[in-house]
């Protein structure tokens, strides 16, 4: 008993020493610690999405641009979108989206081709690695020497 206690105690005392006390370093992103919280509308329409959704985003100071969600975080969403010839990978707090809105990939598709070829692009790409990884595993036995 006497050596839990000690351990314990130690362990208290390292951890004051150390600061961790201090849970400043627990916030997820900077940019969320400094923005006003998300209307409710965003959260209830980001629950509803799924990766791979084509959306329209708009933020405060920014004109509405068009992306695909590649990953929905805490306070954070990772979207594809055009920019220029090409497609750039951005990540986009949630606290600074006012609004977005799931849209057809039709309409899209007319005004933003790159976008959409990037998106399959990427997912022939995924699904390789994925075929080369599992032809890579041999599970066949091996035959041990006579």
């Amino acid at each position: 008993m006497k050596r839990v206690l000690a351990v314990m105690l130690i362990g208290t005392i390292t951890t004051l020493f150390m600061g961790i006390e201090n849970t400043s370093w627990a916030v997820q992103s900077p940019a969320a610690s400094q923005a006003d919280p998300p209307p409710d509308q965003v959260i209830r329409a980001l629950s509803s999405l799924r990766r791979g959704a084509t959306v329209e985003i708009e933020q405060p100071g920014r004109r509405a641009f068009y992306a695909v969600i590649e990953a929905i975080g805490r306070d954070e969403i990772t979207v594809l979108r055009e920019e220029g010839a090409g497609t750039v990978t951005e990540i986009i707090p949630i606290a600074g989206i006012t609004s977005i809105r799931v849209v057809s990939g039709r309409v899209v598709a007319h005004k933003h081709k790159g976008l959409i070829a990037s998106a399959i692009a990427a997912g022939v790409i995924v699904a390789l690695v994925g075929v080369c990884a599992a032809a890579s595993r041999d599970v066949r036995p091996v035959p041990s020497g006579a």
